[in-house]
Formats: C-alpha cells, structure tokens, sequence
C-alpha cells in the first residue's frame, strides 16, 4: 500500500512517518521548505496550496494521512492559520477526489469538538460556536469541516481528534518544549486542567484506522487522561529530578501582560492571550475505546527519559 503523509517534519508526522516505515508502507511525503533525513521514501516537492504539486502527490496513492498544520496562538499569524489549515485541506480534499484517492484519514483536533466547560466533551460533537476556541481551534475546525464536504462528495475518510499530545520532538517548540521549560527550572503553573495523550497512541490509532475499513466515515477523540496543568507539570518535574512548579498562574494579571506584549509588532512574545485564555479552560473529555491507552505518567516518563538522554 502506498500511502502520502503530509506534515511528516511535524511533532505527529515524523512520529507516523516512522510507524508506517516500520510497518512496511510505501511512503510519499509532501514536503515545503523542509528536508528530510530518511531513507526509501518519495518526496513531491511543494505546498498544500499549489493544486497542481498536490495532483501530483495524491496520484496512485492508496491513501492519504493529513498530518499538517500551521500551530500558533499568535495574532499576527491568523491569515497563515487561515490559509494552510483551512484553504490547504480544501485542496488537498479537491486533488483526492479528482484523483479518485480510496482513503483520507485527517488527524484533526479536539477544538474541532467545541470547548465548553460546563460538560465532558465527546466525539459525537461538532462544535457550534467559537466561544472559547483560539484562531488555531478554529482554522482545525473549519478544515474539519472542508473533510466533512470531501466525505458527502465520495471521498472515504475518517478523522482523528487528539487533544494535548505528549511526547518526544524538539524540545524547544510545543508541548515537548514542556519538558525543557521544567528542566529549566519552571515555577509557575496555569490553573486550569484539559485532555491528555501520547504521540504513540495517535500513531498507533491512526494505524489502526488505516487498516481497518470499518473506521471510515467516522471521527474518534483521542484522550488517554483529564488531568489538571499542575499535576502533568508536576509529574514531568518529578520525571526529570527537578523541583515542581509551585505557584498558581492568575488570569487576570496574565491576560494585561500578554495583551501588551502583542502590542510590540516586530515580536513573537512567548505569552500570548490566547494561550492564557486556553490554560484557564477546566475542560474535560469523554475518551474513546477500542484500542487500550498508555497511562499519562507512563507517557511522561517515556519522554522524560528520551529528554534525559539528549540532555545528558
């Protein structure tokens, strides 16, 4: 089976690039501005939004893992959310159904489901406002919607909501960047609590949706655990060997200093409104099971000792 993988420099996508490998697929990787270290895989050069790269990317495949994304909680960077989030899955859905691709899987995100926090959330939601939602959340939501009107015009597909996913990659961009923020010495924690799972489970059930036809036409949320922000960033810090955070982040102080430091034009603050905002949320999700879930500490321990390994 010949599969394209799209994001495969990304946290997920080198982790689902090295999976599929593994297991023997046929792999063709969309790559933009990025190379990549690894062997006996086809690269099409060029961009979610240039039609002709991605006809030529989706044609004889078998099957098609979307795994790219634009992540930011920054305003400055709404009109590229917008663009490969939004308009970049609208044509890659156009490119696989003009080229008659049999399967699509979309690894999306749990902002697709809505973020209230007076209920558990689930994967039979579809969210119906905004309220709550990042410019990210939302870009992960309107392209969800553009693999909805890829699923009513023919095209097989089947989603993946993760919520936070935890595990190895750089360590200084995403979650990963949590373990080297801990490492670092960090103090504070944010007050609110949110859904938990590990980068191998996303991989494994992606996997598994790739190989079993009966997940198609379907989405699943990824959740291993709900936990506060306080206790994963104490349980890296004890992973680690190093003190825990011990002071409460207050939102209203939080929200003045990053609203002003987005002020500054020629800067990419490391606070941002929408990540206090997000960090305050008491969300809670109802997981999905059909394959078993490593353990949250299990997963922290895992990645701390790879963190370990790099740092030593």
């Amino acid at each position: 089976m010949k599969v394209l993988l799209t994001g495969a420099t990304g946290f997920v996508g080198r982790h689902l690039l090295r999976a599929l490998q593994e297991k023997g697929y046929k792999v063709r990787v969309l790559l933009h501005k990025h190379s990549l270290n690894a062997e006996n895989i086809e690269i099409v050069q060029g961009s979610l939004l240039e039609m002709g790269t991605l006809l030529e990317a989706t044609k004889e495949v078998d099957a098609v893992i979307h795994a790219a994304a634009v992540v930011s909680f920054h305003k400055k960077d709404v009109p590229t959310l917008m663009q490969t989030n939004v308009l970049g899955t609208a044509y890659l859905i156009n490119a696989c159904l003009e080229n008659k691709v049999p399967r699509l899987l979309y690894i999306g995100s749990s902002n697709a489901l809505g973020r209230e926090q007076t209920q558990m959330i689930t994967d039979e939601q579809i969210a119906q406002t905004t309220k709550n939602l990042t410019p990210y959340g939302i870009s992960k939501m309107l392209a969800e919607r553009e693999v909805f009107r890829g699923q009513q015009e023919g095209l097989a597909t089947t989603i993946l909501n993760p919520v936070v996913i935890l595990g190895p990659g750089n360590w200084r961009r995403g979650t990963p960047s949590l373990f080297y923020k801990v490492y670092r010495g960090l103090r504070f924690y944010p007050l609110g609590s949110n859904g938990f799972v590990g980068v191998w489970d996303v991989v494994r059930y992606t996997l598994y949706c790739l190989e079993h036809t009966s997940t198609i036409g379907k989405r699943f949320l990824l959740c291993a655990e709900n936990w506060t922000w306080k206790q994963l960033l104490t349980e890296i810090a004890l992973a680690l060997h190093k003190p825990p955070p011990r002071y409460p982040l207050q939102k209203t102080p939080l929200l003045f200093l990053s609203r002003l430091l987005e002020k500054v034009p020629w800067w990419s603050p490391p606070l941002t409104e929408a990540m206090v905002k997000t960090s305050c949320l008491n969300l809670s999700y109802k997981p999905l099971y059909f394959l078993e879930y490593e353990p949250i500490s299990k997963v922290i321990r895992k990645t701390a000792a790879l963190f370990l390994k790099d740092f030593s």
